[in-house]
């Protein structure tokens, strides 16, 4: 399978969720954010600070209507930084989220695929 292949196993999903993302050996540093875009492997969204590259860091996402929290932990892919020294762009894949969240998700993203014509 080549890369492109692997980065688009899933279907990406172009929102503003709430994501809350911190290293996961330091929680009091906390970056609060919106999620430019999900899919079932990860999440891209924007933040005050970089991280580095392989960190894992746990996030907290509100998934809409019934605002569901899921608590993934992910690697960090990238950081880059978008507005000089203020936002950085960062990708993450998910490493570890708990069936029931992985249930949530999904459903919410099919909702949305769903409504917007994507899937029937």
């Amino acid at each position: 399978m080549s890369r492109v292949e692997e980065r688009r196993k899933y279907p990406r999903l172009d929102c503003g969720f709430s994501i809350h993302c911190r290293e996961h050996d330091r929680p009091a540093l906390n970056d609060v954010s919106q999620v430019k875009n999900i899919s079932l492997g990860g999440a891209y969204f924007t933040t005050s600070r970089p991280f580095e590259a392989g960190r894992e860091v746990a996030l907290r996402i509100n998934l809409p209507p019934t605002r569901n929290l899921i608590l993934p932990l992910a690697r960090v892919i990238e950081s880059s930084e978008y507005a000089k020294g203020h936002a950085y762009d960062t990708r993450v894949e998910f490493s570890h989220i708990e069936d029931s969240d992985r249930l949530a998700l999904s459903s919410v993203l099919n909702d949305y695929f769903e409504a917007q014509g994507k899937y029937k």
